[in-house]
């Protein structure tokens, strides 16, 4: 059985001899802990690939299970950024030390992703797919599939838990934005009345996710409904809706004509 004793007036760990031995550890070793729940670690030898295991195992735990709320904060604050500004630089001088050590982690044990190109010299910060549903369903892995917005009667619920509404009346809409304001001034929440004189409320971060990927579905087509590019996108089409108003309103997009659109 392993000890704790004080050495040199800090902690330290003791192994016995034979598990030392076992591991072939000699002084000065680099040894390297793996969370593998609250109050469980694995100890391995810095490098070993029992290591790598054990954190790529934690990876696939938190896309399986749930996050928690560090890591849901931070995955929040870089789903608010624009893929192509999620960059090392730039989204070091929004989040603060903590958070980047979060972020750290959340890269190292493979939760999200970070590649290079010739595009991205620099690299840029990716979510996965299924990481970004946890973000949306709060951190908790949801099994069923998710409802559309229609399913809450309360705006301001359909915000929090899918990223967000359509309001079909003037009067709930005007409510919900003086009630949302303060959020709708920051950037935080999106908001625009489409052509058919509903009205569509998002928050950054769920467009900036969506916006992505009805523009890549988007490329080189023209004319194409809302139903016809969700199918492509792989979003519901609902979401695809509430995107397109807003990125017409951003002039991402053109609606050519009353339920059709393309890229501008």
């Amino acid at each position: 059985m392993a000890k704790v004793a004080k050495v040199g007036g800090k902690l330290a760990l003791v192994l016995p001899d034979s598990v030392s031995g076992e591991m072939g550890l000699k002084e000065g070793d680099e040894l390297a802990l793996h969370e593998l729940s609250a109050g469980a670690y694995a100890i391995t030898r810095k490098g070993a690939q029992i290591g790598r295991e054990v954190d790529e195992q934690a990876g696939e735990g938190a896309a399986k299970g749930g996050l928690d709320d560090a890591a849901l904060r931070v995955l929040r604050k870089l789903e608010s950024i624009r893929f192509e500004q999620r960059t090392p630089k730039q989204v070091g001088e929004i989040m603060t030390s903590a958070e980047r050590q979060v972020l750290d982690a959340l890269v190292e044990n493979k939760i999200i992703g970070f590649f290079k190109s010739a595009k991205y010299k620099d690299g840029v910060y990716n979510i996965p797919k299924d990481i970004y549903e946890l973000v949306r369903g709060g951190g908790k892995k949801v099994v069923a599939e998710v409802p559309a917005s229609s399913a809450y009667t309360n705006p301001e619920e359909s915000l929090e838990k899918l990223g967000y509404t359509i309001v079909e009346r003037e009067q709930d809409a005007k409510m919900l934005s003086e009630k949302l304001n303060p959020q709708i001034k920051s950037g935080e929440l999106m908001g625009v009345r489409g052509f058919d004189s509903r009205f569509y409320l998002a928050r950054k971060g769920f467009y900036i996710a969506i916006s992505e990927r009805l523009e890549k579905a988007m490329r080189g087509k023209k004319n194409r409904t809302a139903a016809e590019i969700a199918k492509d996108a792989k979003v519901k089409e609902d979401e695809c809706s509430v995107v397109l108003n807003l990125m017409r309103e951003e002039g991402e997009v053109l609606e050519k004509k009353r339920g059709t659109y393309e890229l501008a």
